[in-house]
């Protein structure tokens, strides 16, 4: 059995069914890192028509001051290295997750951590905003977990710039109605 934490387009339930079977995750907090919006994917395909700007996914990055809400899940050691495979953008680091509500210690978790490059390429890039379609998918798996946790989720996701998510989602908003 391994202990994996889902913190972006995993918390989206049929994202994380289009490799492994469903199961009943815990609510967790990560401390000790940060969740930003500036990695380039390996799978870019995935999001047709996407803006030049508009390529990032979420990265967690280490930083002692910040916390951030995330789903931990049970899986099998097959289960491990294939999510390993879909995910080959990050490297897995073993660290402790805390209980959302309860705050208790979890050990010996896996954290998903993105490279700095891919095939020989930078794919970290903290202009980028985040892929649309991804944000969505993220906002709607935080929101099956109860308002609480998609609260925490806007709370504590940024954009590579440090513009916290909630605001950008405002300025996005008004920019569509702007035109």
């Amino acid at each position: 059995m391994v202990l994996i934490i889902g913190y972006g387009v995993f918390i989206n339930r049929t994202s994380f069914e289009r490799t492994l079977k469903w199961r009943t995750p815990r609510l967790i907090w990560v401390k000790g890192y940060k969740r930003v919006f500036n990695l380039i994917p390996s799978r870019l395909n995935l999001y047709p028509d996407i803006k030049q700007a508009e390529r990032a996914v979420l990265n967690a990055v280490e930083d002692e001051n910040s916390k951030f809400n995330a789903l931990l899940f049970d899986i099998t050691d097959d289960e491990f290295e294939t999510l390993k495979l879909r995910e080959r953008s990050y490297r897995t680091r073993k660290i402790k997750a805390y209980g959302f509500e309860t705050d208790e210690e979890i050990k010996d978790t896996y954290l998903f951590v993105g490279k700095n490059k891919l095939f020989g390429e930078e794919i970290i890039d903290n202009t980028l905003l985040p892929i649309p379609q991804y944000l969505k998918k993220c906002l709607d798996g935080a929101e099956d977990f109860g308002e609480k946790f998609k609260e925490a989720w806007l709370d504590t996701t940024f954009t590579g710039n440090n513009t916290p998510i909630r605001k950008y989602l405002n300025q996005s908003k008004k920019q569509d109605k702007n035109g």
